[in-house]
Parts: structure tokens; C-alpha cells; sequence
């Protein structure tokens, strides 16, 4: 199977609010990609940032509740390792200065992950360079947002990876595995992996 990214309908819903943050440059907001696993928003998310050259940085289950963790990966994505800061405050503040000179936004994902104080100290970090975030995670992401008023009144778009669609299967085995799938094929691939991107990946390798 060759190594392909195709602009799936999610994709292209993705592109198109990828544009809209990059018009709204140093406005400190939140944008909120979310949908069940499986349907290629980790994927989309790296292919973007690496072609856009924005951040793309993972949440770590062992970030929980202790923002040192975040802060210092972050450190590690944005060049601020010569060394990693190993306090809190210093590790802080090597971001924000990393953000104010790349002033690009930054992708977090598995972002349903993140505390509400891990919440809290991206958007003081936002706040502090004018960066936006752009989570991406899965649906409880958006529930926890709207809870908390500081977090959704900064969220200005939210959108929602559904599952993929027949067309989106013929294209991608056609590009990927040269197999010339017939609709009917795609439909019953759809129906088996009921939308799951990488069972449809698995299928067809």
C-alpha cells in the first residue's frame, strides 16, 4: 500500500478551518476538531502542521494534572531544548517566547485528554503570545469546553470528523492500492467497518 494522504470530506472540512485560523492570526483563540476514534484526525492534524510548518505536539496520559510535563514537551517541539527547563516558571516562559517569535498555531492532539488546569495554561499561553490552539480530539473534548465559559467564549469554530464515506473509499484504494474498487464494494466496506478509517486501511492492505 503506498504511504497517500487524500482529502477525504472530513479533510477538506479540516483544510477549510485550517484556512480560517491562519486569516485570524494572533487573536489567541481555540478551535475544536473532534470525532470517534479511528476517522483520521490524528492524521489530518500531522499532515497539516508538517505542511504548514505550525506545531503539532501529542498529550501524554501522564501529562493529568501537572502542567511541567506539557510545558516541557512543548519546550521540545518549539527548539527549547538547550537544555529543557526542569522548573515550572522557566519552562513557561521558554514557550511564550518560542510562540512570540514563531507566532504560528499549535495543534494539540488527543486533546480530550487535557485537565481543565492544562486547559487553563494554554489559554494563559495564548493570552500571553496571541497564538491560537487548535484541539483535536475525541467527542468529550466539546462538552468540557462548553462548561467553561473563559474556554468556549475563545472557541470559534467546532467541527466533528463523521464517519468515511463510500466515495471516500473508492478514492482512497484507487490511490493507495491502485484496486479499482466497484461501489458495491465500497458500500459493503463502509457497512463492515461502519466508517472506521483504519479498519478500512487494514481491509485493503
Amino acid at each position: 500500500m503506498k504511504n497517500v494522504f487524500i482529502y477525504t470530506g472530513n479533510v477538506r472540512v479540516f483544510s477549510a478551518v485550517l484556512a480560517e485560523v491562519k486569516s485570524l492570526i494572533g487573536q489567541a483563540l481555540f478551535v475544536l476538531v473532534t470525532g470517534a476514534a479511528g476517522l483520521g484526525k490524528t492524521t489530518a492534524a500531522k499532515f497539516f502542521a508538517a505542511h504548514e510548518a505550525w506545531i503539532y505536539c501529542y498529550t501524554k496520559s501522564m501529562w493529568k494534572n501537572t502542567p511541567i510535563w506539557m510545558l516541557q514537551d512543548l519546550c521540545f517541539e518549539l527548539g527549547v531544548v538547550n537544555p529543557i527547563p526542569k522548573r515550572r516558571k522557566q519552562a513557561f516562559d521558554g514557550v511564550v517566547a518560542a510562540l512570540r517569535v514563531c507566532g504560528n498555531p499549535v495543534l494539540i492532539d488527543e486533546a480530550d485528554k487535557l485537565s481543565l488546569e492544562l486547559l487553563e495554561v494554554l489559554r494563559d499561553l495564548g493570552e500571553l503570545t496571541g497564538v491560537s490552539f487548535i484541539l483535536v480530539g475525541e467527542k468529550l473534548l466539546k462538552p468540557k469546553m462548553e462548561r467553561n465559559d473563559r474556554f468556549w467564549s475563545r472557541t470559534i469554530r467546532s467541527v466533528e470528523f463523521g464517519p468515511i464515506t463510500p466515495p471516500d473509499i473508492l478514492f482512497f484504494s484507487r490511490e493507495a492500492t491502485d484496486l479499482n474498487l466497484e461501489p458495491e464494494h465500497a458500500e459493503m466496506l463502509h457497512h463492515a467497518s461502519k466508517g472506521d478509517f483504519r479498519k478500512i486501511i487494514r481491509d485493503l492492505s
